[in-house]
C-alpha cells in the first residue's frame, strides 16, 4: 500500500514539475480538494485551472529536499519549493482514494514568494 501511495505521489509531482496537466487531472478524484495559502479549489478541473494560473508566476520550479511521511492513504510531504531566487518550505498533505489523490492541504508562508527572495 505505502509503495502504491508514494508512487501515486511521486506522479503527481512529476505532472506538476512537467506541466502535464492533462496527467495531473488524471490522477485526482472528480471531487478533489485543494486548500492552500494562496488559493483554495474544489474539484480537478478547478485545480488545474488554479495551477495553469499560477504556473507563470513562478517559472520553472523544482522540489528539493523533499521528505515524505506515510500513514495507509495519507502521505505529507516536506520539502524546499524552489521557484526563481525564491526557497520555500512547505509542508504538504494527501489524502487518497485508491490510486488517486482526493484532497491536497497545503501549508508555506507565502512571503517569499510575493517578495521574491528566501524564506
Amino acid at each position: 500500500m505505502a509503495d502504491e501511495v508514494t508512487q501515486a505521489v511521486d506522479r503527481y509531482y512529476a505532472a506538476w514539475d512537467s506541466g502535464d496537466f492533462e496527467g495531473l487531472t488524471q490522477l485526482l478524484t472528480e471531487d478533489f480538494q485543494f486548500r492552500g495559502p494562496m488559493g483554495d479549489a474544489d474539484g480537478a478541473a478547478a485545480f488545474v485551472e488554479q495551477i495553469r494560473r499560477n504556473a507563470p508566476m513562478f517559472g520553472t520550479v523544482t522540489f528539493a529536499d523533499v521528505r515524505r511521511l506515510v500513514d495507509g492513504q495519507r502521505v505529507v510531504s516536506l520539502y524546499t519549493f524552489a521557484a526563481g531566487p525564491a526557497r520555500v518550505p512547505m509542508a504538504e498533505a494527501f489524502e487518497m482514494r485508491g490510486d488517486r489523490i482526493s484532497r491536497i492541504d497545503l501549508y508555506f508562508d507565502p512571503t517569499p514568494l510575493v517578495r521574491g527572495g528566501a524564506a
